[in-house]
């Protein structure tokens, strides 16, 4: 696997998690980058695995979440990503219900 393929792999990984996020957080407030270096594996002559996590940046909060995406012929088919399990539930915090 060459440096040029390995960073095509996570280019398209990285664009198809911040789809993703834009669609939980819409406007300027969802973000999701990569933590550290993650891991790029090849499966088959056309297909890649990029394993990692992210950090996924909300309006109020920040956290980490594991990511996996699967790239077969230039096309993300598959993306392990779920960046709704840290939005925030401003009604449980501001509500006198606690």
């Amino acid at each position: 696997m060459s440096y040029s393929e390995r960073s095509q792999a996570l280019r398209q990984c990285d664009f198809a998690a911040e789809r993703r996020t834009d669609q939980v957080f819409p406007g300027p407030f969802g973000r999701a980058d990569f933590v550290g270096q993650p891991r790029v594996t090849q499966i088959g002559p056309a297909g890649f695995r990029v394993d990692g996590a992210m950090r996924v940046s909300g309006r109020y909060r920040s956290d980490i979440i594991p990511v996996g995406c699967t790239i077969r012929r230039g096309n993300v088919v598959d993306l392990d990503f779920n960046p709704a399990s840290i939005r925030n539930d401003h009604y449980w915090r501001h509500s006198s219900r606690h």
